[in-house]
């Protein structure tokens, strides 16, 4: 039998009843806790490059700052060498692969904080995370390049595999804008039954959380679903995520930083029981 490596119990210590607004953290002692400390989580969000050309260098300070060798970090290029998805990968018990990914690219106004500085900051901690355990599954982190423009990175990302490969990609799961509300999913950019599993996942650990659907909203995850690759984009956004994205209010003193790192505990556990499903999980009828 499968065994999960992070324990459900550990994320419920840290989630408050449902209802808004959100709790404050209250974090376990250290060395009963495997998860990275919120003032850790605070620090990469405060990081933010805020000028485009710095983005892709400060996703590849997140993963050396979370215990990555700069000779495992990759820059795949694409867009005649434009444009770059980075990418770092752990190997796990079998070659069947899970795909964490996040973009860093943002648009021209704000700081692209919310959008997406706290999805890349999520990854980055979720590697830092399960790094030095053992998984069944082996893991793919990939930073995506031009997602403001079309899903350019992840698309390319995913046309670059060969049609044999795909099959041993089990999931992906897609962190896209945290720092507003509780976790959800984006329902038009994810595979539905990935959807079922993370409400059911939460209803059992009595998290707060909703799947919603986002009228001409997408992320990276689509990318995936569009090759028959069963992906979900996990957020943190509230009724005001209008107010937030794609505009000059995109900065760090807006974020929330319990949701961010609220959702980076989710991830991590959500995550963790991808590990022990069989890889045709979520492609059976």
């Amino acid at each position: 039998m499968k065994t999960v490596f992070i324990p459900v119990a550990l994320l419920t210590l840290v989630f408050a009843a449902s209802g808004q607004p959100i709790q404050p953290v209250i974090e376990t002692p250290a060395k009963k806790d495997p998860f990275s400390s919120k003032s850790l989580v605070e620090e990469s969000i405060k990081s933010v490059p805020c000028k485009i050309p710095e983005r892709r260098e400060g996703v590849k300070k997140l993963f050396l700052d979370s215990g990555v060798q700069e000779a495992d970090i990759v820059f795949e290029t694409f867009d005649k060498e434009k444009a770059a998805n980075v990418i770092v990968k752990k190997a796990g018990k079998s070659k069947e692969t899970i795909v964490i990914g996040a973009h860093f690219d943002r648009t021209g106004s704000g700081c692209g904080v919310t959008d997406n500085w706290t999805g890349v900051s999520i990854i980055a901690h979720i590697y830092r995370t399960i790094k030095d355990m053992e998984t069944e599954k082996s893991y793919i982190f990939a930073a995506f390049d031009r997602e403001e423009e079309g899903l350019k990175g992840s698309r390319e990302m995913v046309k670059a595999m060969p049609e044999s490969d795909r099959t041993n990609v089990c999931s992906m799961v897609n962190f896209d804008s945290f720092g507003q509300g509780y976790p959800m999913a984006l329902r038009n950019a994810s595979s539905s039954k990935m959807v079922k599993f993370a409400e059911d996942f939460a209803k059992e650990s009595k998290i707060n959380f909703t799947a919603v659907a986002i009228e001409g909203a997408s992320s990276d995850s689509a990318s995936f679903v569009e090759k028959k690759i069963p992906a979900i984009t996990l957020s943190g956004l509230s009724s005001n995520w209008q107010d937030i994205l794609h505009s000059s209010n995109d900065q760090v003193e807006k974020v929330n930083m319990d949701s961010v790192y609220l959702g980076y505990r989710f991830g991590v556990v959500f995550v963790s029981k991808l590990d022990g499903l069989t890889c045709d999980a979520f492609r059976k009828d």
